[in-house]
């Protein structure tokens, strides 16, 4: 497959259009519940470390197990799971996605811990099914112009399970106990499920397909995609080092456990926010690479502005805008990856996003712990996290196969 240095999807097969369904947005907004009962199962067992030591008998080493497993899997399978899911579609693909969480409800029920982590390996292998339907999603379901808040509002449903399945659980687990607990996680996730079947049962485009052809590496020689995916990894590995330090940081200025886990929340609740309006104001300005760089820019004053906090309602206010402007960058990315490989590769491309997502993540947390455990200051963190938002704003500033998204 050739791809053209401006606009990618001229080469594609003729396709044959339809008006657009009305149940678009319910779509949308189903398949962002799905992909929020998805991240919630998948963030689940992070802060019930203690307890999963506790219940099962275990070693911290053994218990990390039933955590990295996922991430494992999705890096593992990311790419495949685009392949299939641009041969087999959205619906499909989702469908599959749906039915691993539901099969992993069968091991919720037992109490070994073999029983949870082959509900976790389930859980796992869902996830690059889900995640990787974004794009595909947003191609079978809407046109050219709502396509950017279409993937917006899915991962405004991403964001919004990370937060849930980081806050819900200590809450649930003591109230019901770690695998009643997850089974009924599980249980309110296939609702949604069940109702994004029922309501794609035709989509809103029709596609005469040209087939999957040329494969990895013609796609990563598309014109931009290399660095939109440099750019995932950087802003991916600042996000999730944020999340790992931002207590700690704080918490050496003095400030109380309540004011630590608001600004938590509300960095992540920003980033719901920010996700539903950023493909919007995106077409208003003209070009993503312009909401990109401002973004980087307003998050180095986000962060500067964090680390000097001497208030708790600053504290709270500068978490909510850094979460604003960091985690929205994932859905133009996203959108952006979509317009370089064209509608038959959509979910390739987005499986090469999810990629390089888990990749900045063990990479960002990685290095946080390294610099912190050489060097004993948070200051340096906080210079060496803001030296990450500056490099990303370079790259889509200086870029120039980005400046033509």
């Amino acid at each position: 497959m050739g791809y053209p240095s401006q606009n990618p999807t001229d080469s594609l097969a003729p396709t044959t259009v339809r008006p657009m369904s009305q149940r678009r947005w319910a779509v949308a907004a189903l398949f962002a519940l799905v992909l929020c009962s998805n991240q919630a199962q998948v963030s689940f067992l992070i802060p019930q470390q203690a307890q999963i030591q506790q219940h099962y008998g275990l070693g911290e080493l053994a218990s990390s197990l039933s955590i990295l497993v996922i991430p494992l899997l999705c890096i593992l399978f990311s790419i495949p799971c685009g392949r299939l899911i641009d041969r087999i579609g959205f619906r499909r693909g989702a469908a599959w996605g749906c039915g691993l969480l539901a099969l992993s409800l069968g091991f919720r029920f037992d109490s070994s811990f073999f029983s949870l982590m082959a509900g976790q390996v389930l859980i796992g292998l869902s996830q690059p099914m889900l995640l990787n339907g974004v794009a595909k999603m947003s191609i079978e379901w809407f046109d050219d112009a709502e396509r950017g808040t279409a993937i917006g509002i899915s991962t405004a449903g991403l964001f919004l399970g990370l937060a849930l399945g980081l806050g819900l659980p200590p809450l649930l687990v003591e109230a019901y106990g770690i695998p009643q607990a997850l089974a009924l996680t599980g249980l309110v996730g296939l609702i949604p499920a069940v109702l994004l079947w029922l309501c794609t049962h035709r989509p809103g485009h029709d596609l005469t397909p040209s087939g999957i052809e040329g494969g990895l590496l013609p796609l990563l020689r598309a014109p931009a995609m290399v660095p939109v995916l440099i750019t995932t990894v950087i802003g991916c590995g600042l996000f999730n080092a944020l999340a790992l330090c931002l207590e700690p940081m704080l918490r050496e200025h003095g400030f109380a456990l309540e004011t630590l886990s608001a600004a938590g929340a509300l960095m992540i609740t920003g980033g719901v926010v920010g996700s539903l309006f950023v493909a919007p104001l995106a077409e208003r300005l003209g070009g993503k690479f312009i909401v990109l760089a401002a973004c980087g820019v307003a998050v180095m004053l986000s962060i500067c502005l964090l680390y000097q906090a001497s208030t708790s309602s600053t504290v709270l206010l500068y978490a909510t805008l850094l979460g604003a402007f960091q985690l929205p960058g994932y859905a133009l990315l996203i959108t952006m990856s979509e317009e370089i490989a064209g509608k038959d590769h959509a979910a390739q491309a987005n499986s090469l996003i999810t990629l390089a997502g888990n990749i900045g993540a063990g990479a960002g947390i990685g290095s946080v712990v390294l610099i912190h455990a050489e060097l004993g200051h948070w200051a340096y963190v906080a210079t060496f996290l803001i030296a990450l938002a500056l490099m990303q704003t370079l790259i889509v500033t200086l870029c120039r196969s980005i400046r033509r998204l």
